[in-house]
């Protein structure tokens, strides 16, 4: 059943085939009550969530600390995949909606098993990505006149 529900998952359609099977031993299942933290922004973490089933809230605290809801996942979203690839805290909170179910897999695990070169992780806005941060532009600095004819 683990690697029926993971051959469904688009994260692992870039899998191997022969590779579902070594991912599905290293998943290990684990559920939360609904209102549970999963994971908290600006923690440390070695581990990669995918929701079996349930739905979570995506959290990011802007840069005043007020923290507002970006996104939603349901069963076959992921997250965590940050700070496993990348050895970085947590770029967003995720908070159960529902109960929730999930496969987690550890960072030794997925090195182990070298799925940082075969799987392929979505650049997403709402999830890490960029911490919410909203570009800020500078206005111009003062040219000199050997600037100008440039």
């Amino acid at each position: 059943a683990k690697m029926e529900f993971l051959a469904t998952v688009p994260l692992m359609k870039r899998l191997p085939k022969d590779q579902h099977p070594l991912v599905a031993g290293a998943c290990i299942i684990q559920d939360f009550p609904k209102g549970a933290t999963i994971i908290k922004q600006g923690d440390s973490g070695d581990e990669l969530f995918v929701i079996r089933s349930g739905e979570a809230a995506v959290h990011i605290k802007d840069d005043s600390g007020e923290s507002k809801q970006v996104a939603r996942l349901m069963g076959g979203d992921y997250f965590g995949e940050i700070a496993l690839l990348r050895d970085e805290v947590r770029m967003a909170t995720i908070i159960a909606n529902t109960a929730l179910s999930t496969f987690k897999l550890k960072r030794d695990k997925f090195q182990e098993l070298g799925l940082h070169d075969k799987l392929h992780f979505a650049n997403r806005k709402a999830v890490g990505a960029g911490v919410a941060a909203e570009a800020k532009s500078k206005p111009p600095s003062s040219k000199d006149d050997a600037e100008f004819k440039l």
